[in-house]
Formats: C-alpha cells, structure tokens, sequence
C-alpha cells in the first residue's frame, strides 16, 4: 500500500515570493518561500501568524453620511478611538462605544457630544469654505486633543475626573 509522504516547510522568511520564481529549484529561498500569503504577517523569525483586522463595534452616527475616526490617548493605557460625523462625535473604548456612568441623567445610553466639525461645505459671509471634518488636524499632549481647522476657531478636547469629556475653544496663553 503506497503512503502519501507530505513535505512541511517551516520558515516562511523570504516573505511571498514572484511567480517568475516558481519551479526555481537552483535558487536556495525558494524553500524559504510562499507562493501566496493572504491574510498574514511573516515574522523575521519565519513563522506566519494570523494578521490582525477590525471588528465591528457599532454602526456609524449616521450610515448615509461618512465619519472620521480619530485616535486619541489617555495616560500610557487608555486609549479611545473618536468618531466624528455631522456636528457630533462618540467616543470607542475597549470594542465598544462609551457610556453615561451610573447617576448621570442619561445613565446607559451612549454618549454623544456636540462638535463644531461639519462634513460637507458650510457658508461663510464672503464665501464658500470647506469646514469639514476631513481637514481637520490634531495632536496630542498628554490628555489633551487640540483639533484645528483654518476656518474654525481651535478646539480642545480633555478628559475630565469622572470620566467625562470637555470640548472647549483653545484660549491661546503666552508662555515666557
């Protein structure tokens, strides 16, 4: 009785090779090799491992219209993820959008705060500008988020004792 004899190869660190290469027998790194590698990450070590994806968590503030995401740090642990949509923004925190704390008027539900940020084009007195939430910029100090757009006046975005978020105009300070 004939027994089928299966080869395993145990190092993947040549990463995904060219199709020219294939049937190369001459060439040592073929051996190291994989013809395809779909859905993982070679390690410089040679093994292959799952890549890592996304998860769906909720659906967006508003499904017709689309969101920005932004990430945002608290401390060396914490970290959030913002959405940002249509003048309003939630806030993602461990797979799973945030929450009004027990004692809060709206104990349960999912926190949604007002924004500034608009996604389409708003009107100005002299004319048309993009205030979109799309171009806006950011940083990051510690925990404080500073968001900017050229047309609308700096906002600042701090986590606050409790657990609770402020989004407030950025009062420019001299520094000596």
């Amino acid at each position: 009785m004939r027994q089928a004899m299966l080869a395993s190869q145990h190092s993947f660190n040549k990463g995904e090779l060219s199709p020219d290469l294939h049937g190369r027998k001459d060439w040592p790194a073929i051996y190291k090799g994989v013809a395809s590698a779909k859905n993982v990450v070679i390690r410089v070590t040679g093994g292959a491992v799952k890549a890592p994806g996304t998860k769906f968590v909720a659906e967006a503030l508003d499904q017709t219209r689309p969101i920005r995401f932004i990430p945002f740090k608290f401390g060396s642990t914490q970290t959030y993820m913002l959405e940002f949509g249509e003048k309003k923004f939630r806030i993602h925190h461990n797979g799973g959008l945030v929450l009004y704390p027990d004692g809060h008027e709206k104990a349960g539900e999912v926190v949604v705060l007002d924004s500034p940020f608009t996604l389409d084009q708003m009107q100005s007195r002299e004319n048309v500008v993009d205030a979109g939430i799309r171009s806006v910029d950011y940083t990051q100090k510690d925990d404080t988020l500073i968001l900017v757009h050229a047309t609308i006046s700096p906002k600042i975005l701090t986590r606050t004792t409790g657990g609770g978020r402020s989004l407030r105009r950025l009062r420019p300070s001299r520094y000596p």
